[in-house]
């Protein structure tokens, strides 16, 4: 009995806890972030989901998804990490100009 209790406590507290890293896809992508900075994946769904809401920050880490490492780390070929770097840089670029600032304008 008090063995399934102190489990149920346990599992109580982790629910807590992944509930609320998991109670939005901004706090989701931020922690996947912070555990991964070199995610490209993790900054370009963050990217995504701030376009609409902040689109400086977006564009930030639309530019930080492109330059990741893990874009890089062989699962990629050379020809498809090219095109995706080259296409992001062009999705940037036409952000920047919508919004009239500069690369060295938008900061984290």
């Amino acid at each position: 009995m008090k063995l399934s209790t102190i489990l149920l406590i346990y599992l109580a507290v982790v629910n807590m806890r992944w509930q609320y890293i998991w109670r939005s896809q901004e706090r989701l992508w931020v922690h996947t972030i912070e555990l991964y900075p070199d995610s490209y994946r993790a900054h370009e769904n963050l990217a995504k989901y701030l376009y609409n809401k902040e689109p400086l920050l977006a564009l930030y880490h639309f530019d930080i998804s492109a330059k990741c490492e893990d874009v890089s780390n062989g699962n990629w070929s050379s020809a498809m990490l090219n095109s995706y770097r080259i296409h992001c840089d062009k999705v940037i670029d036409r952000a920047y100009r919508r919004f009239r600032v500069g690369r060295e304008q938008v900061k984290k």
